[in-house]
């Protein structure tokens, strides 16, 4: 690697570390102001995130809420479990369960990505969302990859939980923060992830999410990863 790429590489988990330290103290009831713990995790893996493997994501021309390590570690976990289902609560732009589709076509193993999101449905006569998400992911996936096939399921997390029966790899909670939201996510769709396999929570630095999170007391889970907003459980 020559020193000028080194330079941009060093500089842009600078930006990230300073991004997530400006969430944290951001003074808002919905964020941990101070969570040292946290903090701290922030700087031992701004120096060590995940060097010189390979980024097939970073072709994504969805933009995704995550920090670069982050996605990184979704990507690699889809390419590490292969063939088979994965959800992804929370859709937003289309760039996780965009991720998942690159780590599917990386390892060139068939599996199915259920998006749940309201994309542009109506709640108290406002849209939630929006629909042309759905075609940009549809004409996306359909032209691009092969092996990653993706299933859009418009509609409330708990409305798709009573629909769907399969069971997944992993799936990625990232939808409604809310404590009782988190809650219900984690009890309507945990009995879906495999043994084996992984439950995925986003911005953790959210008092709310925060607080049902260091409520769990599962014997059935273990908390195997904590980078940056991300924690990663793996199911026992």
């Amino acid at each position: 690697m020559d020193i000028t790429s080194l330079l941009n590489k060093i500089k842009n988990l600078g930006k990230e570390a300073e991004f997530l330290l400006k969430e944290l103290n951001n003074d808002t009831d919905s964020l941990l102001i101070q969570d040292d713990s946290l903090i701290n995790h922030v700087t031992s893996k701004a120096i060590k995130v995940y060097p010189d493997e390979e980024r097939s994501w970073t072709q994504s021309p969805f933009p995704a809420m995550l920090m670069s390590a982050e996605a990184h570690c979704i990507y690699r976990l889809v390419k590490m479990l292969g063939e088979g289902n994965y959800a992804d609560l929370g859709v937003m732009n289309g760039g996780s369960t965009a991720i998942m589709g690159y780590a599917l076509e990386y390892i060139k193993k068939p599996g199915r990505i259920f998006s749940v999101d309201l994309f542009g449905r109506l709640i108290d006569g406002k849209p939630v969302g929006s629909f042309e998400v759905v075609e940009k992911l549809e004409n996306y996936f359909a032209k691009n990859f092969q092996f990653a096939k993706l299933q859009i399921c418009q509609g409330t997390t708990d409305e798709w939980a009573e629909k769907l029966h399969e069971k997944f790899n992993l799936i990625f909670i990232d939808a409604d923060h809310s404590y009782e939201a988190v809650k219900s996510d984690f009890y309507n769709w945990s009995p879906k992830v495999k043994e084996g396999g992984y439950l995925l929570f986003h911005d953790t630095h959210f008092r709310s999410v925060n607080k049902f999170l260091k409520e769990l007391n599962n014997e059935d889970w273990q908390l195997i990863e904590h980078i940056f907003r991300l924690k990663v459980y793996k199911k026992l």
